[in-house]
């Protein structure tokens, strides 16, 4: 059975994760402390990137006009809170927005110290998509409704990860681990 382990580097300028996976599949990945970008990964070592550190949705809602994404993105780059995905649109007038971070209290924080309104935040589901397997959404949708787990949102971070903000957290993650198992035996 593939291990995969994680051993800490720093240097004056950086600092990051490497992740070795045992034989018999060999690999590595690196993984940023500041940030959630993985450069390189195996299934094996993949794995167990997803479960070295939770991801939060923050949702907002912003002035639908000009600057108003700008002093979001100042306030959160000034608080040294990197955006790691999300998206927003704009609807009656309002602009609602869903970015995902590793640090949710410390974006809400950024945000509401500029008068930017939070909705909410809430720990998301973050699932590696096989590109060569087409059908995956709804595949994992579908057995999210089984259990009775509602998708409340959902998009991709900047790994191309699928993210899921559920009605259901628990569930959620059974379902979300079971789904990764069968798609992903090899990291198993």
């Amino acid at each position: 059975m593939p291990q995969c382990k994680a051993v800490r580097l720093t240097s004056p300028r950086v600092s990051f994760y490497l992740f070795v996976a045992t034989p018999p599949a060999g690999g590595i990945a690196t993984k940023s402390l500041e940030g959630n970008k993985v450069r390189q990964a195996s299934p094996q070592c993949y794995a167990a990137i997803r479960q070295e550190k939770n991801m939060f949705d923050v949702a907002i809602r912003l002035e639908n006009r000009p600057g108003a994404m700008a002093e979001m993105g100042e306030a959160l780059g000034a608080a040294g809170v990197s955006v790691e995905g999300g998206g927003g649109w704009v609807a009656d007038g309002k602009a609602t927005m869903h970015f995902l971070f590793m640090d949710g209290e410390a974006a809400k924080n950024a945000l509401e110290a500029v008068g930017i309104e939070v909705l909410d935040v809430h720990e998301v589901l973050v699932q590696k998509l096989r590109q060569d397997v087409p059908g995956q959404l709804g595949n994992i949708a579908r057995k999210m409704a089984e259990a009775g787990v509602n998708i409340e949102v959902i998009y991709s971070d900047h790994d191309n990860q699928l993210i899921l903000v559920v009605d259901d957290f628990e569930k959620g993650k059974m379902v979300s681990d079971a789904w990764e198992a069968e798609m992903w035996p090899e990291a198993i």
